[in-house]
């Protein structure tokens, strides 16, 4: 609404300067044939006289306009028509008469009107004014269009449509949060409903709508996070400089815009493009979130042709200086993203391989250590067992708890109740002579 109205003020109170009809030349007056020779003319380039209006139109105008300013369309589109009917040459008559019908929500009669104010606009800046309804009086028709394929259920039409009023920024707020939900649910378009909504988050800080869109991003999240990592696999997995690597990068910032691996090795991809043009913005981009100083001291960009490149050293001299910029660019000689990854890996896979050995060696060790331990509890046993009842245990130990049981009806538990104590202390004894070291994990092979 507030751009429609923005639109009621754009022409001046007074008529535009409008041509000349014949019937106004004719009625000019004509020099005097007896006029004093040498007298002084107008000049014949001098601005054309405005157009006299018919009695009453500028004040019907400028009432109209005011009820556009304060939102009565009805009554401004009544003026209108009554104003195009005293001057039907004059053009903001029907130029006000398309607003207040744009207004009132009904386009195509407003297309027509706005049309007849182009053909009757008299010079360039009016033209521009009606020019600007025209593409408003469009976006609105694209809109009305997205409502009724909605409505039919055209869904694919529908975001096509309100993807070229988005475009052309005469979407609301709430209309840009049912363009999201619309990508993201019936379109499965999950990057062009994060690109709408941070759009709208970032337009307007503060509004209802722009925290609705930051609460659905913060939703979302987990899920691009999740898209962007396998866009980024699939960039992995094609041919470096592939029209198909670039456009999974791409598609991987678009998801996730923190995504440093991606940021990175899309500039590393246009590096080895030698296209300075969309080398630049690439890492411009690593600059502002910080990471290309990083980037280029872990040598992940493919610089090496860019070595003597006045673009390159400009670029880096103006955020660095000129002796930094030829410090970092020397230390990433002989670098690449794939490369160092490569090397990386190696490393890493080298690195596991050492640690398992060790972790093998430490496990091993450990086992005979436990196995050691229970030996020597083994023997302490023994040695209890023959100390308090001589060589023959159970016979002696059996024959002093029956004695002590007598005949009973439980003799089984109560059997078991005066030998199973003797044991366990014997047991608790030594395990606490002999502690047992703590079991270590089976290590995992690396492959």
């Amino acid at each position: 609404m507030l751009g429609l109205l923005s639109l009621a003020m754009a022409l001046p109170l007074s008529a535009h300067a409008q041509a000349q009809t014949p019937a106004a030349q004719q009625a000019k007056p004509k020099p005097s044939p007896s006029a004093t020779p040498g007298a002084a003319t107008k000049p014949s380039g001098s601005p054309a006289t405005k157009a006299v209006s018919a009695p009453g139109v500028d004040s019907l105008v400028e009432e109209a306009r005011r009820l556009l300013a304060t939102g009565q369309a009805s009554q401004a589109m009544s003026l209108a028509r009554k104003a195009g009917q005293q001057a039907p040459n004059d053009y903001r008559p029907p130029y006000y008469l398309a607003l207040a019908l744009l207004m009132l929500g009904e386009p195509a009669a407003a297309s027509e009107a706005q049309q007849r104010s182009a053909s009757l606009a008299p010079n360039e800046a009016a033209r521009g004014a009606v020019a600007q309804l025209g593409q408003r009086i469009a976006a609105q028709q694209t809109l009305s269009d997205a409502d009724a394929a909605l409505a039919e259920g055209l869904y694919a039409k529908a975001a096509g449509l309100l993807d070229r009023a988005w475009k052309a920024e005469a979407l609301s707020p709430q209309r840009k949060l049912a363009y999201a939900e619309l990508l993201q649910g019936r379109q499965a378009d999950l990057a062009g409903a994060v690109a709408v909504l941070r759009a709208r988050a970032g337009k307007h800080l503060g509004t209802p709508e722009a925290e609705t869109a930051v609460q659905r991003l913060q939703a979302l999240a987990p899920e691009l996070s999740q898209r962007s990592r396998e866009q980024l696999a699939l960039a992995r997995r094609s041919a470096s400089g592939s029209a198909e690597r670039l456009a999974a990068l791409r598609r991987a910032i678009e998801l996730d815009a923190d995504h440093e691996v991606a940021a990175v090795l899309l500039a590393d991809e246009l590096a080895l493009g030698r296209d300075w043009e969309q080398l630049r913005p690439a890492l411009m981009s690593l600059h502002r979130k910080q990471w290309l100083q990083a980037a280029l001291e872990r040598r992940w960009l493919t610089l090496d042709a860019w070595q003597g490149s006045p673009e390159l050293l400009g670029l880096f001299g103006e955020i660095w200086g000129p002796e930094r910029a030829r410090s970092l660019l020397q230390a990433g000689a002989g670098g690449g993203f794939e490369k160092m990854e490569a090397e990386r890996l190696a490393r890493a896979k080298a690195e596991a391989a050492a640690d398992y050995e060790r972790a093998m060696d430490q496990y091993q060790a450990r086992q005979r250590e436990i196995r050691a331990v229970k030996d020597a509890r083994e023997t302490c046993l023994k040695d209890l067992e023959t100390a308090e009842y001589g060589p023959d245990l159970l016979g002696r130990l059996y024959y002093t708890c029956k004695k002590r049981v007598g005949a009973s009806n439980n003799f089984q538990r109560r059997m078991s109740e005066c030998m199973d104590p003797v044991q366990s202390r014997w047991k608790r004894t030594c395990e606490s002579r002999h502690p047992l070291p703590q079991e270590l994990p089976y290590p995992k092979s690396p492959n």
